[in-house]
């Protein structure tokens, strides 16, 4: 299965853009930063991206232990993306393993809080997650009803669960 769209962060660096599109890559979803904080590398990876045509997307890694922090979070990340241009939603990404003890209300609460911030600046905001963590962590029926997009982290020859994108591998 060839990938149409890839994500990347500081960990990425020196793209050739336009080689990425010529290998069929059509989008991309850009890390705007984690925590308060902005990824070094977002500007570099938007401008080259944008230059070379591709669908932007973004996402915000996730430090917060609570909905306020989330929020803030929210803010940060709508301060980091001002002015862009994105035809793919911004995710919300909780990963780190302290945020599994505040259980499946407050972790869904908190993915809430943040999606509805970015939504209320008048941007698409969605969940990024793996279908371990939406059976454990956070209520993948809310966020469906609730309109979010999901972005589905599965590794597998297709998709546990209904999503808007499907990533199916870590190289693509």
């Amino acid at each position: 299965m060839t990938p149409n769209c890839i994500d990347v962060s500081t960990w990425q660096r020196n793209i050739d853009w336009n080689r990425v599109k010529a290998a069929g890559i059509r989008a991309v979803i850009i890390r705007a930063g984690f925590g308060t904080t902005k990824d070094n590398m977002f500007e570099e990876h938007y401008a080259g991206a944008r230059a070379a045509g591709l669908a932007i997307g973004a996402y915000w890694y996730s430090y917060a232990y609570s909905a306020e922090q989330a929020e803030q979070e929210a803010r940060a990340c709508l301060e980091v993306i001002s002015g862009k241009a994105f035809e793919i939603p911004v995710y919300y990404d909780m990963e780190e393993d302290g945020q599994m003890a505040l259980g499946r209300s407050v972790m869904t609460a908190m993915a809430c809080r943040f999606i509805d911030t970015i939504q209320a600046a008048g941007r698409r905001g969605g969940m990024y997650s793996s279908p371990s963590w939406f059976s454990d962590f956070i209520d993948y029926d809310l966020m469906r009803s609730r309109g979010y997009s999901i972005w589905l982290a599965h590794w597998a020859s297709r998709p546990a669960l209904k999503s808007d994108i499907w990533q199916y591998g870590e190289d693509g």
